[in-house]
């Protein structure tokens, strides 16, 4: 039996011999017919081996290639469930990992490679190969490069740092020593990722960054299964973005190879100008990684799938989902995302891995973030595998126009002005109220001495940019203990806080004009907040009105907020607001005292049609997770396709809300079936007397007609 290194031996040898024996033309010629591709026929799908394929995945790292121990199992265990797509960042962040250099008496050589690095990136490139799963490479790990996380991720044990290496100083590459912020929507400044030619030309550092992109290439591109992303969820220039398209295309075309490429923007707005960049430049991006849509949830998830598919109608590309995030104590969450991707037309769906889970025994686990290749991921990766194979993928089209949901519950946000509060006991008991009624209750253990001290107080939006929230601010109040029902009820009927005990903070909004909202708790420090932007905002009699995306901010961290609640050990929110839609995603941030998307000590958030309050204390999580709500989980959803012919169809549906099928515009004679993804069984379907069809419980069902 061949082992592994002679098996990558071989296959060096048959690529030499090929060129040897047959022209450059005929090699090309070959690959092509092999490689990824978009598929003519439909090219809103992919290609492979000359037929057509629809990519699944689910798997526990990023950065495969950087943990070979145990990967030949895993993938094995991702083939048999029906899986054929991966994600590999090239990345150096987890235990167990190795950097692209050597090392010379602790610091890198950025001249010298470390060989067991690239060893590594072929044998998976091999195994991934042989099983036929298509790898999706993010060149750039993007969060590499900012502040720390996990055990060897971030700036500060870079590589390219000139504090870590014995090639270039701070002053000759222009790099700082120190990147102590996140990633971000938008350019965060940092000098490495502005070393292209159109933007600060430094030749210096360009120079290593193309070497590391060259040498990758020259394993990569000896392999037909393998699509090339630039980035991983970036907020830069979009000059970085395409200049390395363009490199990478180059050097494929050089080598008489043709490849697909793609960006990846970190905004969860797919519908944003550096998103639409990427639309209006398909002769560099020839596929769309549209993963942060997968932050949306409800209708306006698949909405924007569609926004981006109509955009796109003219030069048809494959739209790829490289991440399905969770994000939520509700794997369900994850798992409509997953259905609707797939529903929604798109080419690929892959779950997230089970961040930050990083352990030999992690590899089939889930977290809050992902579901990975967990026995729950499977499930739905077996069931989408075989109900796409029956319905005949890709030869379908998605279409909501035979289709309607009916929503039969209440309405739990409403436009109109709303008094929400939340209250947090010494005894650890939780509630939310809406005007003046206890609407939810829980127990959050632990204690609040967990709150940061560093973390600023924004309104309307999260301090790296995307989570707005649109509406009417007419008052906010915080104290340092839980208010009692009665003062809550008190509060609503008098229409305004008051100056109780306890009292921190106080916006009356009532400053008419300006780019200040003062705080009148008369408390010193006072926790003034600042308008970013004016022209986002309007001055009424009765408020602040948020009509776009904005911040509005302490300039410093609200230190004395923190202190009081971390010594009471208690906490009270309350907000007189109208939101301005009824449907706000996100969580879009109503009151958030938080750093970025992952650190908070509270937000209260909309997230689709519920109100969410997110609360760290020691039990928790940093992002204040498992959250307490009001309203439903999300918003009941419908995604449908039906085939070219319209002789098949699926709808999918969550929550158990009532559909109306307009069967006149699919082929006489269908037989109706609820599809069961859990279990990917069917069962009979028939619809009510009153014509709709009622999914057999309150979970997701899949309504298949054929």
């Amino acid at each position: 039996m061949l082992t592994r290194c002679d098996r990558l031996h071989r296959l060096r040898m048959l690529f030499v011999l090929g060129l040897a024996i047959f022209s450059v033309s005929s090699v090309a010629m070959a690959n092509d017919a092999d490689r990824i591709q978009p598929y003519p026929e439909n090219p809103y799908f992919w290609q492979h081996k000359g037929k057509p394929v629809l990519l699944l995945g689910g798997s526990w790292q990023d950065n495969l290639f950087n943990h070979p121990k145990g990967l030949e199992r895993h993938l094995d265990l991702l083939k048999s469930v029906g899986g054929n797509y991966v994600r590999n960042v090239m990345s150096h962040r987890n235990l167990g990992n190795v950097f692209a250099y050597r090392q010379v008496d602790g610091k890198f050589d950025l001249n010298r490679w470390n060989d067991e690095y690239w060893r590594r990136f072929e044998n998976f490139l091999l195994l991934t190969y042989e099983r036929d799963i298509v790898v999706q490479i993010e060149i750039w790990a993007t969060w590499d490069h900012y502040e720390d996380h996990q055990s060897l991720g971030g700036w500060s044990k870079h590589p390219f740092n000139p504090a870590n290496n014995i090639t270039y100083t701070p002053e000759e590459s222009g790099l700082p020593t120190v990147a102590d912020y996140p990633a971000m929507g938008v350019p965060t400044g940092h000098p490495f990722f502005s070393s292209v030619p159109a933007l600060d030309n430094n030749e210096l550092l360009l120079r290593y960054q193309t070497a590391y992109v060259d040498k990758l290439l020259s394993y990569s591109l000896n392999y037909p299964h393998v699509l090339y992303c630039m980035n991983n969820e970036t907020g830069e220039d979009v000059a970085w973005s395409d200049f390395w398209a363009r490199h990478v295309r180059a050097k494929a075309a050089e080598a008489g190879k043709r490849i697909e490429t793609a960006e990846m923007r970190r905004s969860g707005n797919i519908t944003t100008p550096d998103h639409r960049h990427m639309i209006d430049h398909p002769d560099l991006y020839t596929f769309l990684d549209i993963s942060q849509n997968n932050t949306q949830r409800g209708q306006l998830h698949w909405n924007r799938i569609q926004q981006v598919r109509a955009q796109v109608q003219d030069r048809p590309r494959p739209l790829n989902n490289n991440k399905i995030y969770t994000f939520d104590s509700d794997d369900n969450v994850a798992l409509e995302r997953w259905w609707r991707n797939i529903l929604g037309g798109c080419a690929s769906a892959r779950f997230h891995r089970p961040h930050p889970l990083e352990g030999e025994g992690d590899h089939e686990k889930s977290t809050n973030v992902g579901l990975g290749l967990s026995p729950l991921a499977q499930t739905h990766i077996r069931s989408a595998r075989k109900l796409t194979d029956e319905m005949g993928w890709p030869n379908i089209e998605p279409d909501l126009s035979f289709v309607e949901l009916v929503a039969d519950g209440p309405l739990a946000v409403r436009t109109e002005k709303t008094h929400v509060v939340y209250t947090r006991g010494v005894d650890g008991q939780a509630r939310l109220y809406i005007d003046g009624e206890e609407a939810a209750a829980t127990k959050i253990g632990g204690d609040l001495s967990a709150w940061d001290a560093q973390l600023r107080l924004a309104l309307g939006n999260e301090f790296v940019g995307d989570r707005g929230w649109l509406g009417t601010y007419h008052g906010v109040a915080i104290y340092n203990r839980a208010l009692d029902a009665s003062e809550i009820a008190d509060h609503h009927k008098a229409g305004a806080p008051k100056h109780l005990g306890g009292l921190q903070v106080r916006y009356a909004f009532n400053e008419g004009n300006g780019v200040l909202v003062r705080d009148v708790s008369g408390l010193e420090p006072a926790l003034d907040l600042h308008i970013q932007d004016a022209g986002a905002v309007t001055w009424r009699n009765d408020g602040l009105q948020v009509r776009r995306s904005v911040l509005v901010a302490t300039e410093g961290p609200a230190s004395r907020l923190t202190a009081a609640v971390r010594k009471s050990n208690a906490f009270t929110l309350e907000a007189w607001i109208a939101p301005a839609q009824r449907v706000q995603t996100g969580p879009a941030r109503i009151v958030t005292l938080s750093r970025d998307h992952g650190t908070r000590n509270f937000s209260l958030g909309q997230d689709e049609d519920a109100y969410e309050m997110r609360l760290r204390t020691t039990a928790t999580s940093a992002n204040g997770l498992p959250s307490l709500k009001v309203g439903s989980d999300a918003e009941a959803s419908v995604a449908a396709v039906r085939s070219l012919k319209r002789d098949r169809a699926a709808i999918f549906v969550t929550r158990g809300a009532l559909l109306n099928v307009n069967v006149d515009q699919l082929r006489n004679g269908l037989k109706a079936q609820w599809f069961d993804p859990r279990t990917a069984e069917r069962h009979p379907a028939a619809p009510r007397e009153d014509g709709r069809f009622q999914p057999p419980s309150k979970e997701m069902w899949l309504l298949v007609l054929q």
